[in-house]
């Protein structure tokens, strides 16, 4: 796994773990509805269809994937249109290999003139091109993002 995934999947554990930590820390015994220090603006992740008392959709996260930023005004940029709901996003790479030119080659059990049809001399090739869409198989969890008024 590289530095950018086990940097994600950590933040993602954290994301999950924090509120159930911050939320109920009403003494035992206490009858009283739990207390929600958890600060204002923070985002997490629920299982649930919606979100917990106190907690709106991130409509602007929905679909996306969630990198942090200490630019400040990078903050809250939005880019790209969002994945849909259980797709998976697809993607393709052009390339450009290196020019060869193929030699003449002769197709044997064929007598007849002109029987270097299989590669002329000199013919220059150059493959290039997209290559086929893949989501690379990719595995995902969706979850419902929130954030706390």
């Amino acid at each position: 796994m590289n530095h950018i995934a086990r940097s994600v999947l950590f933040a993602f554990l954290v994301s999950l773990a924090v509120p159930a930590f911050a939320v109920d820390n009403t003494p035992p015994g206490d009858n009283t509805p739990p207390r929600d220090n958890t600060p204002p603006g923070m985002v997490s992740f629920f299982s649930g269809s919606g979100c917990p008392a106190g907690w709106g959709i991130a409509w602007a996260a929905s679909g996306r994937l969630i990198v942090g930023t200490t630019d400040g005004p990078k903050r809250g940029s939005v880019v790209g249109d969002p994945m849909k709901d259980a797709t998976p996003p697809t993607h393709t790479h052009t390339f450009k290999s290196a020019s060869f030119t193929m030699q003449s080659r002769w197709i044997a059990g064929a007598s007849a003139c002109c029987n270097n049809s299989a590669a002329k001399t000199d013919t220059l090739w150059t493959p290039e091109g997209p290559t086929v869409a893949s989501d690379g198989n990719l595995p995902y969890l969706q979850l419902t993002v929130c954030q706390k008024h």
